[in-house]
């Protein structure tokens, strides 16, 4: 089950991630 949580928590961190990092490039754009 730990594993399972840990999964979950590292797939979310990844998706977030990418979504800060699409936000971040859309800001630097001009």
């Amino acid at each position: 089950m730990a594993r399972k949580t840990q999964r979950a928590e590292l797939s979310l961190s990844a998706d977030q991630r990418g979504k800060l990092e699409q936000i971040s490039k859309a800001r630097k754009a001009p």
